[in-house]
C-alpha cells in the first residue's frame, strides 16, 4: 500500500513539473519572439538614421566629383561598422562608380544575409543623382550578444526552479489529504462503516469528499440494519405471495359457483358466502403485507439515498374491481370485533372490466371513509353492501347500510364544507372531501336515505377506454383452439364451465389442457401450423418449475397469441413484459367473469386472394351487382390469419403471382392444407400448364365467377 501511495504521489510530482516547465518554456519562447522583433525595429530605425546622416555628409564631395574624398568618408564609415561595404551607383545610367566592400569573401553570399539600405542622393548643381546602398550584416552590430543568450538562459532556469518549488508545495498539500482519504477507505470494516472523525481536511475538495463519506456512513448504517432483516422479509413475502397465489385458483372456482347456490337453504348459503369472503380476505391480506414489506423497504432505501417523492398523486387509469375489493377486506378486518356487523361486496360479471381516470390512494380514501360512516350508522348488528356497476356510459359505485338512516332536512347539506350527522365531534370534512375529490374527477356523490330503513350512496364515474393489455372480451373464432395452462386444476374446471356454456363443440372450437412448460412447448413444436389460429390462455407462476408463463411465451413466440392469467397483473415488472411481449392480460379472480364471444362463421359466395388494387374493385363492384358477398386479401399471410373463421367450402381463387417471388401455386396448396376445398387459380396463363397440380378444382381467368 505504502509503495502505491509513494509511485501515486512521485507521479503527480512529476505530471506538474512537466506542466509548468510546458508553460515556462512556451512563456519565454513567446517573450523571446517579442524581444526580437523589437530588436528588429530598433536595428532597422538606427542603420536607416546612421546612413541618412552619412548621405548628408557625402553629398558635396559627390557633387565636387570628389572621389578621393568620398573614398575616405566611407572608409570611415566602414571602420565605424555603419555598413560592410558600399555601393555608389548613378542613377540615370546605373552605373557603379565606387565599390567599397569591407570583407574579402564572395560578396554574393554576403549579400543574402545582409540588410541592405537605399539612400538616394541629388546632386542639383549639376543635375545628377546617386544612389548611395549600404549592406549590413545584422550581428556586426545590434544582434544577439552573448548577454542576451546568458540572460534568457537563467531567466530560464530561475523559472524552471520556481515551478519545481510549486510543484512540491502544491504536491505536498494535496496528496497528503488524498493518502488520508485513501488511508480512510482502505479501513472499511466488516460492518461497512467508514470512521471519520479524527479526520481533519484543509482543502475545499477534502471537505467535500469528507461530507460525502459522512452521507455514505449514514446509507451504510441504513442499509446494514436492513439487511438483517432482508432474507427474514424476502421469505415472508416469498411465502404470502405463494400462499395468496395458491388460495386465489380455488377462490376464483368458488366465486363462479357461488350465484349458483339458490337450491341450498339460506343458512347454508349464508355460511357458505361468510367462508367464500373469509378465504378471500387472507388471499388478500397476504398480498396487502407483501406489498406493504417491499413499500417500506423501498422508503427506507430512498431516505438513505435522500430521495424526495412528489406527493401528489397523478390520475391514472385504474382496474375498480382492483381497488374495492381489497378495501371491503381491510374493512371487514378494521371492524370484526364487531361480530353483528357484516360488510359485503357485489363484484361479479357486471362489474367486470371497469375502468376510470382516478388517483388510486385518493380513491380508496374516499371510498373507506364513506364504508365508515355506513358502519357507524349502524347498531350492534347490521350491514353494509358494496356494488359496483355500469349504467349506459357511467360507473356506479352503491355504498349502502341498513342502519338508522338521515333525515331529510339533514341530506341536503350534507357534502357542505363543516355539515356532519350523527357523529360525535364529527367535522363533516369526510364526505366534503369526497365530494371534491370526486367533482375532480368528473364524477358526482349523491345521497338518498329513510330513517329507519338506512342510506345509499352513489358514486359515479366516467367509465374510461381499458388499457390494451386487458381482455374487455375473450372473442373465439369457429374452427381455432384454446390452450389453457396452469398448474392449479380448479382454473381448468373454470374455463371449462366457461367455455361450456357457450357451446364452443359446435363452433368446433378445440381445448387443450396442459399444467407443465415441457407439455406445452412439445404441443407448440408438433403443431406449428395451428398456432396461428390459438389462444393461450397461460398462469404466469407454475409451482415447481423455475419458468415463468411470460418466459415461454417469450421462448415459444406467442407473445400475439397469449393471454396471461395471473393474480399478480398489478405487478410493474410483470406489465412491462406483457407490453413488450405484446402480451393481454386478465386477473385470475376476473376469470370466471370475462365475457366470452363467439364469432359467428363468415361464409362469403367467395374469396379473393390477389395482390392487384384494380382486381379487387372489379370484383367488388361486380358482386356489389350480382347480391353476393365478396372478401378479398392482398397478402396470403392476411387470409391464413382469418381462415378459421371461413366455411371450408367456401370458393377459393389466388392469383398465380402474388409478388415479393411469392407463388399462387403454393399458397393454393397451403389453403388445401389447411382443409379447405374449392380451390382455384385465376390467371392468364393456359389451365394444361396447371394439370399437374390435383388439388385444384380448376384454372379460371381474373374475371368474377358471377
Amino acid at each position: 500500500m505504502k509503495r502505491k501511495q509513494h509511485l501515486v504521489k512521485k507521479r503527480f510530482f512529476t505530471d506538474l513539473l512537466i506542466w509548468y516547465g510546458l508553460v515556462g518554456f512556451v512563456f519565454i519562447f513567446i517573450v523571446e519572439i517579442l524581444r526580437s522583433k523589437l530588436d528588429e525595429k530598433i536595428f532597422q530605425e538606427q542603420v536607416t538614421s546612421s546612413m541618412e546622416t552619412f548621405a548628408i555628409t557625402l553629398k558635396p564631395d559627390l557633387e565636387s566629383a570628389n572621389i578621393w574624398a568620398v573614398r575616405k568618408s566611407i572608409g570611415l564609415a566602414l571602420n565605424a561598422k555603419i555598413a560592410n561595404y558600399f555601393s555608389i551607383i548613378e542613377k540615370d545610367t546605373n552605373e557603379e562608380i565606387l565599390f567599397m566592400p569591407f570583407l574579402p569573401s564572395d560578396m554574393r553570399k554576403v549579400l543574402e544575409n545582409m540588410l541592405t539600405v537605399d539612400i538616394l542622393v541629388n546632386a542639383e548643381s549639376i543635375n545628377q543623382r546617386w544612389l548611395i546602398k549600404g549592406f549590413i550584416e545584422k550581428d556586426a552590430s545590434f544582434g544577439k550578444t552573448f548577454f542576451n543568450r546568458m540572460f534568457l538562459f537563467i531567466f530560464f532556469a530561475i523559472m524552471l526552479i520556481l515551478f519545481a518549488v510549486l510543484t512540491l508545495l502544491l504536491g505536498n498539500r494535496y496528496t497528503s489529504e488524498y493518502e488520508n482519504i485513501g488511508k480512510l477507505i482502505s479501513q472499511i470494516n466488516l460492518e461497512n462503516r467508514l470512521d471519520a472523525s479524527h479526520l481533519k481536511l484543509k482543502t475545499i475538495e477534502g471537505n467535500l469528499i469528507l461530507e460525502k463519506i459522512k452521507e455514505l456512513n449514514l446509507a451504510l448504517s441504513i442499509a446494514t440494519e436492513e439487511k438483517k432483516n432482508l432474507a427474514a422479509h424476502k421469505a415472508l413475502g416469498s411465502l404470502a405471495t405463494q400462499v395468496a397465489h395458491d388460495i386465489r385458483s380455488p377462490l376464483a372456482a368458488l366465486n363462479v359457483i357461488e350465484k349458483d347456490l339458490a337450491c341450498l337453504p339460506e343458512e347454508v348459503r349464508v355460511i357458505l358466502r361468510g367462508s367464500i369472503n373469509r378465504i378471500r380476505d387472507i388471499a388478500n391480506g397476504l398480498l396487502e403485507k407483501n406489498r406493504e414489506l417491499k413499500s417500506n423497504t423501498t422508503a427506507q432505501i430512498c431516505a438513505a439515498n435522500t430521495i424526495n417523492t412528489p406527493t401528489t398523486e397523478p390520475v391514472t387509469v385504474q382496474l375498480l374491481s382492483s381497488l374495492i375489493d381489497p378495501l371491503i377486506t381491510e374493512k371487514r378486518l378494521q371492524f370484526r370485533s364487531r361480530i353483528g356487523i357484516e360488510i359485503d361486496g357485489n363484484l361479479d360479471s357486471s362489474s367486470y372490466g371497469l375502468f376510470a381516470n382516478i388517483q388510486a390512494t385518493e380513491f380508496k380514501r374516499v371510498l373507506s371513509n364513506l364504508v365508515n360512516n355506513s358502519v357507524e350508522a349502524l347498531d350492534d348488528k347490521g350491514k353494509v353492501n358494496i356494488n359496483l356497476s355500469k349504467k349506459l356510459k357511467l360507473i356506479e359505485i352503491l355504498v349502502q347500510d341498513n342502519g338508522k338512516g338521515i333525515p331529510k332536512d339533514i341530506i341536503a347539506k350534507l357534502g357542505s364544507r363543516g355539515e356532519t350527522h350523527g357523529k360525535s365531534g364529527g367535522s363533516g370534512l369526510g364526505l366534503y372531501h369526497a365530494k371534491q375529490s370526486l367533482e375532480s374527477w368528473d364524477g358526482t356523490l349523491s345521497i338518498t336515505s329513510t330513517e329507519g330503513k338506512g342510506t345509499a350512496i352513489t358514486i359515479t364515474l366516467p367509465q374510461a377506454k381499458p388499457p390494451e393489455w386487458f381482455v374487455s372480451e375473450l372473442k373465439l373464432t369457429p374452427n381455432s383452439n384454446i390452450v389453457i395452462l396452469d398448474d392449479d386444476s380448479s382454473i381448468h374446471q373454470i374455463w371449462d364451465g366457461r367455455f361450456e356454456s357457450v357451446n364452443i363443440k359446435e363452433k368446433n372450437i378445440m381445448v387443450f389442457h396442459f399444467s407443465t412448460p415441457n407439455q406445452l412447448k412439445e404441443w407448440v413444436a408438433s403443431n406449428k401450423d395451428k398456432i396461428t389460429n390459438t389462444i393461450f390462455l397461460t398462469d404466469y407462476e407454475l409451482l415447481g418449475f423455475k419458468e415463468t408463463g411470460l418466459n415461454l411465451i417469450q421462448e415459444l413466440e406467442i407473445g400475439s397469441q397469449s393471454i396471461l392469467v395471473t393474480s399478480r397483473f398489478e405487478e410493474k415488472q410483470i406489465m412491462d413484459s406483457c407490453q413488450k411481449l405484446k402480451v393481454r392480460l386478465i386477473p385470475k379472480g376476473l376469470a370466471g367473469f370475462v365475457p366470452i364471444q363467439v364469432q359467428a362463421s363468415e361464409i362469403p359466395d367467395c374469396i379473393l386472394i390477389d395482390d392487384d388494387a384494380l382486381v379487387h374493385l372489379t370484383w367488388k363492384s361486380s358482386a356489389k351487382a350480382a347480391g353476393k358477398q365478396f372478401v378479398a386479401f392482398t397478402k396470403a399471410s392476411d387470409f391464413f390469419g382469418q381462415a378459421a373463421k371461413f366455411s371450408k367450402n367456401t370458393p377459393i381463387y389466388v392469383d398465380v403471382n402474388l409478388g415479393n417471388g411469392i407463388s399462387g401455386e403454393d399458397v393454393a396448396k397451403k389453403i388445401c392444407e389447411h382443409g379447405f376445398k374449392n380451390i382455384f387459380l385465376a390467371t392468364g396463363y393456359e389451365p394444361e400448364r396447371y394439370t399437374h397440380l390435383s388439388f385444384l378444382n380448376g384454372v379460371v381467368a381474373k374475371d368474377p365467377p358471377w
